[in-house]
């Protein structure tokens, strides 16, 4: 769709540039997703055996931080689609106008 509607394209950009574009969100769930099992299984045995924290554990917990994986975002692709868009109707209209 960005490549026919321009305010499509312009949005996906803006959503590069934030990092918050859809295949960030899949990124980030997937990173959620393992670290949840690292959790588990770091606390899920503790718990089953009834064991108590000392306070080494405090410095075992799993850490996490979200690590952006796709890092194939351009902004010049999506400004060519926007430029060979705008030529296409500019083309369009002056055929139509002669």
């Amino acid at each position: 769709m960005n490549w026919l509607l321009p305010a499509v394209n312009v949005q996906e950009l803006f959503n590069g540039l934030a990092n918050t574009s859809t295949a960030a969100h899949r990124d980030y769930l997937h990173q959620i997703k393992a670290f949840h099992g690292r959790w588990n299984d770091f606390f899920l045995p503790k718990t089953f055996k009834n064991e108590r924290l000392t306070p080494s554990d405090y410095a075992l917990f799993p850490k996490w931080e979200f690590q952006p994986l796709n890092q194939h975002f351009s902004v010049a692709v999506g400004l060519l689609k926007l430029l060979l868009a705008t030529g296409l109707l500019l083309g369009l209209g002056w055929v139509k106008l002669k």
